[in-house]
C-alpha cells in the first residue's frame, strides 16, 4: 500500500461522512493529491469497500477496511515515523515511566498509551509520537 492510499483510507475511516465528500475535499483533508484520492477510491470501489452509484458514495465492510489499513500503516507509514531511539537512564525511571511529563507536542503511543488507558498492560516498548525533532526529547 502506498503512503497516499494509507492516508486517504485513514481519513475515510475517521468519519463515515468523509467518503461522501468531493475528491478535492478528501485530498485536501488527507494532504494527498487529487489523483491519489481518485486512484484510492477507484481501488476501494473495485474491491467492494465503497459503493458508488454516481451520486453518493457509501463505505462498506468497515472492519475489513480497518484491517487492510492496519497492515498498510505497519508496512508503509510507521517505519518512516521513527526519528530516533532512546533508552531510560535507570531502571527506577523505567519503572515509574507514568510520572514522566511529556511536552504538549508529544504523546505516548503503542503499549504505554494502552497501559494508561487500560491500567493492566505492562509496556515492553515505549513509543512517543511528536511533530518535534529528536533534539526536543533530550
Amino acid at each position: 500500500m502506498q503512503k497516499a492510499e494509507t492516508l486517504t483510507i485513514f481519513y475515510l475511516l475517521q468519519n463515515k461522512e468523509n467518503v461522501g465528500k468531493t475528491i478535492r475535499e478528501i485530498a485536501s483533508a488527507a494532504s494527498v493529491s487529487v489523483g491519489a484520492v481518485h486512484n484510492t477510491l477507484t481501488d476501494l470501489t473495485n474491491r467492494g469497500f465503497i459503493v458508488d452509484d454516481g451520486k453518493t458514495r457509501l463505505l462498506r465492510k468497515r472492519q475489513s477496511l480497518i484491517d487492510h489499513w492496519t497492515h498498510g500503516y505497519a508496512e508503509t507509514l510507521k517505519p518512516k515515523l521513527l526519528i530516533s531511539r532512546f533508552t531510560f537512564l535507570s531502571l527506577a525511571v523505567r519503572e515509574h515511566w507514568q510520572s514522566i511529563h511529556l511536552p504538549e507536542t508529544m504523546c505516548w503511543g503503542g503499549e504505554p498509551a494502552a497501559a494508561l488507558l487500560d491500567g493492566h498492560i505492562l509496556p515492553e516498548r515505549w513509543d512517543i509520537y511528536t511533530a518535534d525533532n529528536a533534539d526536543a526529547l533530550e
